[in-house]
């Protein structure tokens, strides 16, 4: 239910920010799991776009992110305007990590990031995906797609 006095997160996407965060909390699921980060929060940081959520390490020597994240399984699943809703309220909110894989509605979800993410926030973006392939050569050139259709030459961490 919309009630008239909620903060609008993007007025021109009609997501509240009540809206976003449900959203967004059922699409990190198991991202962010206690023990998969380890660390203390990091003092938030800022970029060109404002402030970031609180940072911790992936991993035990791995880059700081934020400690949030957003799944790109469900910006495959959701309609193009809440994708791009979700990417940009996301960002406006703090989030910087966004996870995605080739599997994830066939591609669609890297495809959103190519087309929501990457042209305008690359920079500002830490970008995991993933590849299912059996052998070096077809991970390759998986990966070589997944840059393609998320539309940069490179992503920030690879698993394979």
């Amino acid at each position: 239910m919309r009630h008239e006095n909620e903060n609008t997160a993007n007025s021109d996407m009609g997501l509240k920010r009540r809206e976003f965060m449900a959203i967004l909390a059922g699409c990190t699921g198991g991202i962010m799991v206690p023990g998969l980060l380890q660390g203390d929060g990091e003092t938030a940081a800022s970029d060109r776009l404002g402030k970031l959520l609180p940072l911790r390490k992936l991993g035990s020597s791995g880059p700081a992110v934020t400690n949030l994240g957003v799944g790109g399984n469900h910006i495959g699943l959701a309609s193009e305007k809440d994708a791009q809703a979700i990417i940009e309220t996301a960002l406006e909110e703090g989030v910087r990590f966004f996870d995605n894989a080739v599997v994830y509605s066939s591609g669609r979800a890297e495809e959103r990031f190519g087309r929501f993410l990457t042209p305008k926030y690359r920079d500002v973006s830490f970008i995991m995906t993933k590849s299912m392939a059996k052998d070096g050569k077809a991970a390759l050139k998986e990966l070589d797609a997944s840059l393609s259709r998320m539309k940069t030459d490179y992503v920030d961490l690879w698993q394979v």
